[in-house]
């Protein structure tokens, strides 16, 4: 398409497109052919002023599960640009009960309190992949 049709396209056809175009992948609670893929997700609300204490609290929870067996190998931490107070924790696991014996782990436990402890509201949990889109 010449850039002149391009530009006469309107939004909306952009957006069919778009879409039509991505790869959706969603496991199949029918089939056996994609096993369940699990997530854990945190929201934290740091209290005032112990951002980087939270921080490096939550490096140091990464270094207690990279010592487990069974464990994700990777973590994320975002940081919220309306309020960086507000941060989400997110990464995969292999299986639901590796994240359960994470969780069960007396050092996991410590180091989730810590972090726990520098916040105003913290609510972790643990999900599975429903939806993957990949353009």
């Amino acid at each position: 398409m010449s850039a002149a049709g391009a530009e006469r396209r309107s939004a909306r056809e952009v957006a069919i497109f778009l879409t039509s175009a991505a790869r959706v992948r969603s496991p199949n609670p029918k089939s056996q052919a994609m096993s369940e893929i699990y997530f854990t997700h945190a929201k934290w609300h740091v209290k005032p002023g112990k951002r980087d204490e939270f921080v490096a609290a939550w490096q140091d929870l990464g270094k207690v599960f990279g010592k487990l067996t069974n464990q994700s190998g990777r973590g994320t931490l975002i940081q919220s640009l309306d309020d960086p107070d507000i941060f989400h924790s997110f990464g995969p696991w292999p299986s639901l009960e590796s994240i359960k014996a994470a969780r069960a782990d007396p050092a996991a436990q410590a180091a989730i309190e810590r972090l726990r402890a520098l916040c105003v509201e913290a609510t972790p949990g643990a999900h599975r992949l429903v939806l993957e889109i990949e353009p």
